[in-house]
């Protein structure tokens, strides 16, 4: 079960559920705000990394566990990111080093995802 949480497959349908204009709009007149998905997002990779420090455990034991949350965590940022939400200086991902570079944070090129999911595979290698 710890497995299956912490490969984040969650999060690219909260990023739809942002994206969606329906949606959206229901969260924009809630008292929450409209910044309820983006923070939750922020949130659950913040306390996964809190929880699961790189290199550390048992969510950094295979390999393809943490590619497919690099994968996921990429895929639902790029959702939020085209859907219009801009996140604050990717202050939640540039303070630990197991995101690696964000898209953005270097000219907003294409190469940070790549990047980022490269150092990302990277640090979780054994040895």
């Amino acid at each position: 079960m710890p497995w299956t949480l912490g490969r984040m497959q969650q999060l690219p349908y909260l990023a739809r559920c942002w994206a969606d204009p329906a949606i959206r709009e229901k969260l924009d007149s809630s008292t929450s705000g409209s910044d309820l998905l983006p923070k939750e997002f922020q949130n659950e990779i913040l306390d996964f990394i809190a929880a699961n420090p790189p290199r550390w455990g048992v969510q950094w034991a295979s390999p393809m566990d943490a590619a497919i949350r690099a994968i996921n965590w990429l895929a639902a940022y790029d959702i939020f990111s085209a859907s219009g939400y801009n996140f604050p200086d990717h202050s939640f991902a540039s303070s630990n080093p197991a995101f690696g570079i964000m898209p953005g944070s270097s000219g907003g090129t294409r190469n940070g995802t790549l990047s980022c999911a490269t150092t990302t595979t990277w640090r979780t290698s054994p040895g």
